[in-house]
């Protein structure tokens, strides 16, 4: 018997017998897990298409966790967390042993993402050592964003066509029908708005944020807004023209403040980029602003009207009645630049150094100092560069689409951030960058054509006889 066979015979009788010892020992669901997470990777490692389907499906569908404790805050881990984690490794394994090397396909977002990560991991770091930052708290939190790199990194890899892009996008529109159906669910019960699943399990409060599924709605109304502007078939304008509709209802009722100011910015940020059907778009944007005071609900009107009760603020435009929730957010704000940024200009405290600030430019400015603020900024000017640019310059109506619908959500993401840390809300920021890395691929696409349209466009040398 070959060596190689002997060593895979004891590896297997090693692992079977660790299997027998412990499954007596071990909670039921953490064996049904651990088997779920098994077949997940043996499927990603079949065909890795598979495993990204389960984890666009997981994004708004899977649990939390409570795995820690620490002051003013319950760490929390999510499913997908795990599943993308086993199919990220599936597919390394899969690249070793075909030889394939992964390589980092072109796009405008690798290398300011990229930087953003290193720079979180290594501030953070300098956090830890110096005594500014929670080394639990602050090693989830990190682990996130490098959680997101991941998964941008994995999707633009893995999709190679609009046809996969394709496939992609309609587990996606499977996903959002099933939130969607639960959402209604929840109004039909005269209950707010949540995600499935938003609850911690384990934790000793049940705390629900309606923000995170409103700004995956905005996300989610980007995009079918992009199908509508630029796609051709009747059919599939009028699909996306009634997802949007039926959205309106259940966005209505997160009673999300954040997530109503970016659906207004992104809207308005439509007419102004789109370059077909602007007056029609206009048109219908100014009849649903003559109709909104009417139609609008009681108990929406209230939530925004709240906003403007309360504390006067003095500012440079005059004296303003604010909320408690948004006053309390202006006082942070300012917190951070009178306080904390001048004592950790350059680099900041580390991720979670600073408490919870509720705005993510702030939170950044204090986390990551005005080197990690720049950074962050080139990030977001390059998401731009991605979406905008890939809508100019693609070749088909459903990339211009969904391009289109980047470009908007990013806007509507970028308002929703002025209020919330959206860029570590897990339901929302996982879409999104779930959506950035289909636009790479799309990008990859119109500069591959462009190519080969040039070189077959181009003129025969003088002498050459084909």
């Amino acid at each position: 018997m070959a060596k190689s066979h002997i060593l895979l015979f004891l590896v297997s009788a090693l692992f079977i017998l660790g299997v027998a010892y412990f499954i007596p020992k071990t909670d039921s669901v953490v064996i049904i897990g651990a088997v779920f997470g098994l077949l997940v990777g043996l499927l990603t490692f079949v065909r890795v298409e598979f495993g990204i389907f389960i984890l666009v499906l997981s994004m708004l569908l899977s649990p939390e966790l409570k795995v820690a404790q620490v002051p003013g805050r319950e760490v929390a881990i999510r499913v997908d967390d795990v599943l993308l984690m086993i199919v990220f490794l599936s597919w390394s394994a899969k690249m070793a042993i075909e030889k394939r090397v992964i390589l980092f396909k072109k796009n405008p977002v690798n290398a300011p993402f990229l930087v953003y990560v290193i720079l979180s991991i290594i501030v953070t770091l300098k956090g830890v050592l110096v005594g500014n930052v929670n080394p639990i708290k602050s090693f989830f939190y990190v682990l996130k964003t490098v959680e997101y790199y991941l998964l941008f990194l994995m999707v633009s890899n893995i999709a190679e066509t609009e046809a996969g892009v394709k496939r992609y996008l309609t587990v996606g529109l499977v996903t959002l029908a099933i939130v969607v159906g639960y959402s209604y669910y929840l109004i039909a019960t005269g209950q707010t708005v949540n995600a499935p699943f938003q609850s911690i399990i384990g934790a000793a409060t049940q705390k629900l944020e309606p923000g995170s599924i409103g700004g995956y709605f905005v996300i989610c109304m980007a995009v079918l807004l992009g199908l509508v502007l630029n796609m051709k078939e009747g059919g599939t304008v009028v699909a996306a023209l009634l997802g949007l509709l039926i959205l309106v209802p259940p966005l209505l009722n997160t009673f999300s403040r954040a997530s109503y100011m970016a659906f207004a910015v992104m809207l308005v940020s439509a007419f102004l980029l789109t370059k077909k059907k602007r007056w029609f778009f206009g048109a219908a944007l100014i009849c649903a602003a003559l109709l909104i005071p009417a139609i609008m609900p009681g108990n929406v009107n209230s939530r925004i009207l709240v906003t403007f009760q309360g504390q006067q603020i003095h500012t440079a435009a005059g004296i303003v009645n604010l909320d408690e929730s948004s006053t309390a957010r202006i006082i942070s704000y300012a917190g951070i630049i009178t306080d904390v940024l001048p004592k950790h200009l350059l680099f900041g405290y580390g991720v979670t150094g600073v408490g919870f600030i509720d705005g993510q430019y702030f939170s950044v400015l204090g986390e990551l100092g005005v080197v990690g603020f720049v950074v962050f900024i080139w990030l977001l000017v390059s998401l731009f560069r991605l979406g905008y640019t890939t809508y100019r310059d693609g070749k088909t109506h459903f990339s211009k689409a969904v391009a289109f619908g980047l470009t908007i959500s990013l806007i509507a993401v970028m308002t929703h951030a002025a209020t919330a840390n959206t860029f570590l809300v897990v339901r929302i920021i996982e879409p999104f960058w779930f959506l950035a890395a289909l636009v790479c691929v799309l990008r990859r696409e119109a500069d591959a054509s462009g190519k080969k349209g040039a070189a077959e466009t181009a003129p025969i040398p003088e002498g050459q006889v084909l």
